[in-house]
């Protein structure tokens, strides 16, 4: 997925996407314990990916892509609602990209 799929990035995550026949979207989270040291980082970063993804489900759900969300360092530092309105920017660009690919 990762070699295969295309990549949307911004300061706090990149997404890896492609196109799938099965007519919904599934999600994916990693935080990598490269990046990502203590067990409570990864699991926060996650958590927060998840929760924002939870939000923007309705949007989300239009896309027929597997989608692949990867922390980066600097993502700890965020509250929900600002990794939301960085999400959301992501999102407009992932909407074009992935019908694009259809």
């Amino acid at each position: 997925m990762f070699k295969a799929g295309s990549k949307i990035s911004s300061q706090y995550f990149y997404v890896v996407f492609k196109k799938n026949q099965i007519g919904y979207p599934r999600f994916a989270f990693v935080a990598s314990k490269k990046v990502f040291r203590k067990s409570t980082q990864r699991n926060r970063v996650k958590r927060l990916l998840r929760e924002v993804a939870r939000l923007l489900l309705p949007k989300l759900n239009l896309l027929s892509c597997d989608i692949i969300f990867v922390g980066k360092f600097e993502i700890l530092n965020l509250k929900s609602y600002q990794l939301k309105e960085n999400l959301e920017g992501i999102l407009e660009k992932l909407e074009k990209e992935c019908l694009a690919n259809s």
